[in-house]
């Protein structure tokens, strides 16, 4: 009898300690917490969450549309079947406000505290959520109009200028609505029953009653000198009310209708590009996964999904959800004079071992649409990385209004690459990969999609066996021969044992690398001591360069100094295989007419580098220096086709842009801390920045050319460059 009672003593106490263990793994730390204070019938919020989830990796390589058709049918599939059981109990128990989240697999409700109990026993129920209360961040603006200082800082005048404004790119916002309205705004939105939706109180056209989402969508789709990209199409939806509240289940439900918005899978009508200026504030430096399923789902379908890093800066780690996800593209602040502003979050983040953010864009005192109470043309002037993010959202939509046929990773990649390096050399955590230059990116991808083709480039023009153009291109390929893995290079730049790359110093190789299935592992690619190799379509973060086997890619080598470099494949499990060699020759220097080396110097003459008159204006305490010896210190003469090594020093003391006027000159930068507009033959130089650039005379011709410095106050003759005939 007592051995009875004590067995039923013990399975009593494994009950309890299982249920208990259910509540600590099921349950949210918000909903236990107010769950002990809860009375069994008081009504609460929950998100529930299953642990079914539909396989939507299957469909990664259909076109888009298809693409999107497909993983929309799978969702709505799964949740209906794994839904109905729990559906019912909550019908029976008098739930209401009954959301359907069905993109993630989710169901929003408010329940009896009581049936919460029942729910987190219930096998195919994952966990159990407080749907709680999210709020924008606090904003600082005043009314006032001026010049957008914002705009030109990232370079998207020059894609307008080529006809580039985002037409047939459509981008969304979830914030606190758009006024629709605003005269800068109404006439872009894309219009229809499927570009407004409005979770809080179902309106049925586009309005803000608070102005932050009207402010953002200005820096989107402006007007030029406003906006980023004013020829887009807009849609958004509304989340936030005007005291700066929403709740998570409305969040999950405009996120999921961002994938459908006219509700019918055989339609098309999912944005590009999704900007989002909100965040998990009050949970900065944690890796909070509320809306990692959201969006993973979007990008799996192609829509590009930015966020502000958020602003609880200065302190290192204070990265917020979701911007610090791994599918996210997180955008940082700065001012005017390119500092990170003290607000914008930082680095690292708690969710993965890549750069946060990925990038800095204008953030302080931008001038963007406010309320327009009834339709006049009102501005602000705002403050923070919700006004960083939106300049993201329309440089991808200028830049995929130009290239249509990239895909998310490509745009992306783009903007990393040729972002601005500002702080530490290098990614780091204030800045992440620099300022966002767009027009730089559009070079970027205008050199990967048209000047790069490794079957048909290059010319040897001199014969000495080096490829002559700017850009050398070569295939490699790998197969597995039963166990012995072989790489092949080809090209014009390959010799003739096809496992060495010629190259001269200053070129950019190309390296498209293709790694079959039969090869059965992932590599990665490296030349060490070259340069970092960096895959330039790899759809990864910075620092994840391993390439599955089926995978094609595309590597960029600058090539800097000259050289012998090994060429090598690496697997995931250490193996290194041998692949080839890239040999870098010196680039000569240019000479005088007496076969002198020639060397122009810009350098500092003791601390007077540069001055203020008083009223503004800028001067500059310049020597320059010819070596050896110069009739004219102010002339650079030099012969058609030759190059010039211009070395600046020193470094100067407020940021500049240098020019060439009369014929346009081909600037070839040296590093990475170079803003260069290659279609506007502009080279912006930061202050404190000391650096090699070189200017190739081969296109130019023959005449006085004059090299100057400008900037907003100033302009300034650096030197007469005297070109004469051909070499």
């Amino acid at each position: 009898m007592r051995a009875g009672r004590l067995s039923i003593f013990c399975a009593a106490v494994l009950v309890l300690c299982s249920s208990s263990n259910l509540f600590a793994e099921k349950l949210s730390q918000p909903l236990q917490a107010v769950l002990k204070h809860a009375t069994a019938a008081e009504k609460i919020p929950v998100i529930i969450t299953f642990s079914q989830r539909a396989d939507i990796s299957r469909f990664a390589n259909h076109p888009k549309r298809s693409r999107r058709l497909r993983i929309n049918r799978a969702l709505r599939s799964r949740a209906a079947r794994t839904q109905r059981q729990v559906r019912q109990l909550l019908r029976n128990n008098r739930a209401q406000n009954l959301k359907s989240l069905w993109m993630t697999n989710k169901l929003a409700v408010e329940v009896d505290a009581q049936l919460v109990k029942t729910l987190v026993r219930m096998p195919q129920i994952e966990t159990v959520s407080l749907d709680g209360t999210i709020r924008l961040p606090e904003v600082t603006s005043v009314r006032l109009e001026g010049a957008q200082w914002n705009i030109d800082m990232i370079g998207a005048p020059a894609l307008w200028q080529m006809g580039i404004t985002g037409e047939g790119i459509v981008v969304a916002t979830i914030d606190s609505g758009v006024d629709i309205d605003h005269p800068a705004l109404r006439d872009n939105w894309r219009g229809g029953n499927n570009s407004w939706y409005d979770a809080r109180d179902g309106q049925t056209l586009p309005y803000d009653d608070n102005g932050h989402g009207t402010q953002v969508m200005g820096v989107i789709a402006g007007p030029a000198g406003v906006g980023v990209a004013p020829g887009l199409r807009w849609i958004a939806a509304r989340v936030f009310d005007r005291h700066n509240n929403g709740v998570a289940s409305d969040v999950h439900l405009a996120l999921q209708w961002l994938l459908d918005p006219d509700n019918d899978p055989n339609t098309d009508d999912a944005p590009d590009i999704v900007s989002n200026s909100w965040n998990l504030r009050d949970m900065a430096g944690q890796c909070v996964d509320e809306f990692a399923d959201d969006i993973r789902t979007l990008r799996a379908a192609g829509v590009a999904v930015i966020f502000a890093a958020g602003n609880e800066g200065p302190y290192p780690a204070s990265s917020a959800s979701p911007a610090n996800y791994a599918d996210t593209f997180s955008v940082g602040a700065i001012n005017a004079d390119f500092q990170i502003a003290l607000f914008s979050s930082r680095g690292p983040s708690p969710c993965h071992n890549d750069i946060f953010p990925n990038l800095v864009a204008p953030g302080v005192n931008i001038t963007t649409t406010d309320l327009s109470f009834g339709g006049m043309d009102n501005y602000a002037t705002v403050n923070g990385t919700s006004f960083a993010a939106p300049h993201a959202a329309g440089a991808m939509a200028l830049l995929m209004a130009a290239w249509p046929e990239a895909n998310i990773e490509d745009i992306q990649d783009a903007l990393q690459q040729t972002a601005f390096d500002l702080g530490e050399t290098g990614p780091d955590y204030d800045y992440g990969c620099g300022c966002l230059d767009v027009a730089a990116a559009w070079d970027f991808l205008q050199e990967q999609n048209h000047l790069c083709h490794p079957d048909t480039d290059g010319i040897d023009t001199d014969g000495n066996g080096v490829i002559d153009d700017d850009n050398v291109c070569v295939s490699l390929t790998a197969r597995n021969d039963t166990g012995d893995y072989v790489f092949q290079l080809s090209g014009y730049a390959v010799d003739a044992d096809a496992s060495s790359i010629r190259l001269r110093q200053g070129q950019k190789l190309y390296l498209k690398f293709t790694n079959p299935d039969s090869f059965g592992e992932a590599l990665s690619i490296r030349c060490p001591g070259l340069s970092p190799a960096v895959p330039v379509f790899s759809g990864s973060h910075i620092g994840s360069f391993s390439i599955a086997a089926g995978g094609r890619f595309t590597y960029f080598y600058n090539a800097n100094q000259p050289g012998t470099y090994p060429l090598i494949a690496a697997s995931q499990t250490g193996q290194i295989y041998p692949v080839g060699q890239i040999y870098v020759e010196p680039m000569q220097n240019v000479s005088l007419a007496d076969g002198t080396e020639l060397i122009y110097r810009i350098h500092r003459r003791g601390d007077r580098y540069a001055r203020n008159d008083g009223d503004g204006s800028t001067y500059y305490d310049l020597e320059y220096s010819l070596t050896p010896g110069s009739v004219d210190s102010h002339a650079i003469a030099v012969r058609q086709g030759q190059r010039i090594l211009l070395r600046i020093t020193g470094g100067l003391t407020d940021t500049c842009t240098l020019r060439s006027i009369v014929m346009p000159m081909t600037v070839i930068a040296k590093g990475r801390r170079i803003q260069l507009h290659y279609k506007t033959n502009t080279l912006t130089i930061h202050s404190g920045q000391s650096t090699d650039i070189i200017l190739d005379t081969l296109d130019i011709a023959p005449g006085i050319h004059l090299l100057y410095t400008m900037n907003r106050n100033d302009f300034r003759i650096l030197a007469q460059i005297n070109i004469s005939g051909p070499l």
